[in-house]
């Protein structure tokens, strides 16, 4: 214990506003807290679980635990400080997504605890497990321009409410020793597929919402499940493998869609350490609406990485908590709970969700403007000759989502001028614009692209074909459709080279046998990705 050196360096003291006990942090760094300030304390490790235990860490052993102190080599110190550098701007800074983040005007957060038939837990002593207050004022200083609402329930693992299939993982998880089969504690291990088929299975039976629909920003809802189940005291789960207590599901039918969350506790944590679950459901719910763990990101070359340095960090979305907050070595040498048992949403946390929701915004913008033009083409209007009505709408949206679009790349999110703002009455207008049409929202699955002509088209082509237009006014037509996405066509498999500006014979007379109906739309679309590849057609 006394060779681990980063003990020296400085401990803080906080409460858990649900209990009002105190808990101590140890060598805390890039500490967040309520002023967002960050630094970087070179001379402290990171946490291991196995740390300062005999046998099972090797102080001597140069790896991700080392730190300043231990390197003699000044090009070693060199390289450990650009590595902090470089980690937190890739972890922190410009953070990775567990989901695309959305917005919505609404939220409610449907939580539903759980406890053991042998807890003492019960309605009267509900506000030692939740500080609601807590955590409905992070989340709403997380999403600008929200509201949110908890809806509480407290439930016996035995309810019939509760899905036998979760009921049933939990008796059946499988007893892992810490350390060894000889000695030490055992924990419950639940596998991490099974338990994120039973949560969404259990949250499909509560109250959820579409929240994917583009049109729907103005006056929208969005509901989240969350499960909470506190077990005894002499039998801890974890998900997936020791020290994970927590999941955030994605929909089963599209994986960049979350769709609930569940976090484990016990009697223990509760009523003895005195360690209440405002933080916990905050940091299940933060997954849901987006947010990664600051220690966990993707390289450059897309390749994910883990980073435990910056576990140690004071925001609602890492591990620095108790239990986990100085790892398990330190419970066997101090009774009290290690860890910062207050944790808040940083300054980071909110700007990658703002960055995040400009980005949704400015999208359902224009997806509506674009299925609007749609719908109005399969009606036999061209978007040459728009109602004068749709086509100042369309002009109007479409300035907003150049201004959004400025001020994001400048980095300006927030206020009257913000990406936020601007996008956000930009998707509210272009709902205004889509509820006039009988616009379509199907989804297709990932890898198949549907292949839409509107009907008007053909007569182009029969005008190219017999002479009326030349090659250019035809060419320029069709690039335009295909870049406005008005004709989808399936990628090429090749990037588009130079190639000759003349085009084939044989592409003249397929667009003629299509204009006659005598080959397909998929025969026709392949002649055009014959030009797309070529050169000939620049998308």
């Amino acid at each position: 214990m006394e060779k681990i050196d980063f003990l020296h360096n400085f401990k803080l003291h906080s409460i858990d506003p649900s209990t009002d006990e105190y808990h101590k942090a140890v060598g805390l760094m890039g500490y967040g807290g309520k002023y967002n300030t960050y630094f970087f304390d070179l001379y402290a490790a990171p946490w291991d679980d196995y740390q300062g235990i005999q046998g099972y860490y090797d102080e001597n052993l140069i790896n991700e635990f080392t730190n300043f102190h231990d390197f003699t080599d000044e090009k070693d110190r060199n390289q450990l400080f650009i590595d902090y550098i470089n980690n937190a701007t890739s972890l922190l800074v410009t953070p990775s997504y567990v989901f695309p983040p959305v917005y919505k005007t609404n939220y409610l957060i449907d939580l539903v605890i759980v406890t053991e038939p042998s807890s003492t837990a019960n309605n009267i002593l509900i506000d030692h497990f939740i500080n609601e207050e807590k955590i409905l004022s992070q989340l709403e200083q997380l999403i600008p321009n929200s509201s949110w609402e908890l809806n509480l329930t407290l439930e016996r693992i035995t309810s019939r409410d509760l899905s036998t299939g979760i009921k049933k993982l939990l008796n059946s998880a499988d007893k892992v020793p810490v350390f060894s089969e000889e000695f030490g504690p055992v924990v419950s291990i639940i596998n991490r597929e099974d338990m994120s088929r039973e949560l969404i299975s259990w949250a499909s039976t509560r109250e959820s919402s579409n929240f994917k629909d583009f049109r729907d920003v103005k006056d929208s809802q969005w509901t989240i499940p969350v499960l909470v189940i506190i077990g005894q005291s002499d039998n801890q789960w974890y998900i997936g493998g020791y020290g994970t207590v927590g999941l955030a599901a994605a929909n089963p039918e599209d994986a960049t869609q979350p769709c609930c969350a569940i976090a484990l506790s016990n009697d223990y944590t509760v009523w003895t350490e005195g360690y209440g679950l405002s933080d916990l459901v905050i940091h299940e719910v933060g997954h849901v609406l987006g947010l990664m763990h600051p220690f966990q990101g993707f390289t450059p070359d897309k390749e994910f990485f883990s980073n435990d340095y910056f576990n140690w960090y004071g925001s609602a979305m890492a591990y620095s908590s108790p239990l986990h907050g100085c790892s398990f070595w330190y419970s066997l040498y101090h009774d009290e709970p290690c860890g910062m048992s207050d944790a808040y949403f940083t300054y980071f946390d909110k700007e990658a969700i703002s960055r995040g929701i400009a980005t949704y915004l400015i999208k359902s913008a224009e997806n509506n403007v674009y299925r609007t033009l749609l719908a109005l083409e399969k009606d036999g209007t061209s978007p040459y000759n728009l109602p004068s009505d749709v086509k100042s709408q369309v002009k109007n949206i479409e300035s907003e989502i150049k201004k959004a679009k400025d001020a994001f790349r400048l980095n300006k999110l927030h206020g009257n001028d913000g990406a936020l703002q601007i996008g956000k009455i930009a998707a509210e207008d272009s709902q205004s614009l889509v509820s006039n049409y009988a616009v379509e929202y199907k989804q297709t699955k990932p890898g198949i692209i549907e292949i839409n002509i509107p009907a008007w088209i053909k007569n182009q082509a029969e005008w190219w074909v017999a002479g009326s237009i030349n090659d250019n006014e035809f060419l320029n037509s069709i690039q335009y459709l295909i870049k406005e996405k008005i004709i989808v066509i399936p990628p090429t498999d090749s990037a588009a080279q130079e190639g000759p500006k003349d085009i084939p014979d044989w592409v003249k007379k397929s667009v003629h046998w299509w204009s006659i109906g005598t080959i397909s739309d998929k025969e026709f679309v392949s002649a055009l990705q014959f030009l797309v590849k070529e050169g000939i057609i620049k998308v």
